[in-house]
């Protein structure tokens, strides 16, 4: 029985993906990093750190602050460009009025986060918030999951995760032995998790139907 919810925030409950990719698209090609919006894609959801390593080999933690706070400058002056998915907060609410506890697990910091809280108030749905302020190993570690349902005081087993990537969301929810939602809006991409949904309204049809 499903008694926790663990979700993503971006891509997930937000639609803030294209604003994170150009404006990380922006910052690196003012740098002579050259990288578009199509080559960031993939790697969102995954920490800064990660995504420039694994792009430019950048590991030097200097330079990694310096375009994280330009890239979040960009982001705060567009923070009106982001919405929420028409279906995240009847979802949330819906989950809520049934007892169900909720999360929201986020790679962002914990800034963005009350910048997002003070358009939408999402984050005032939920009952824990663990950003990568919150873990010393972000996503696709999966500490920040653990100390989700810790804070919610429900056993991983009985948690679910949902969330948009199937490397920072279903590979650390499997871990941890949670049953696992991939939200995959534009296809119905092969994934280890235990079901794709067009979209987080589904989580509601999935708990009530019980175990798979």
């Amino acid at each position: 029985m499903i008694k926790g919810v663990a979700f993503d925030l971006d891509g997930t409950l937000i639609d803030s993906v294209g604003i994170y990719s150009s404006s990380l698209s922006d910052v690196l090609n003012s740098m002579g990093m050259h990288a578009s919006v199509e080559q960031i894609m993939p790697y969102i959801g995954l920490p800064l750190e990660d995504m420039l390593d694994r792009m430019f080999r950048i590991t030097d933690k200097a330079e990694i602050s310096e375009i994280r706070a330009r890239r979040d400058a960009i982001i705060a002056r567009n923070i009106r460009n982001i919405h929420v998915f028409p279906e995240a907060m009847p979802t949330l609410r819906s989950l809520r009025s049934e007892g169900m506890r909720l999360a929201i697990v986020t790679s962002s910091s914990s800034n963005f986060v009350s910048l997002v809280d003070s358009e939408f108030k999402i984050a005032s749905m939920v009952d824990a918030v663990v950003t990568r302020d919150n873990v010393a190993r972000m996503k696709p570690n999966p500490d920040p999951y653990i100390k989700a349902f810790g804070e919610l005081s429900v056993n991983a087993e009985e948690g679910m995760v949902v969330g948009d990537s199937e490397i920072a969301d279903i590979a650390p929810g499997k871990a941890i032995g949670a049953k696992t939602v991939l939200v995959a809006r534009s296809d119905r991409p092969k994934s280890a998790a235990d079901f794709v949904v067009g979209g987080v309204d589904r989580v509601i049809e999935i708990i009530k139907a019980g175990p798979k």
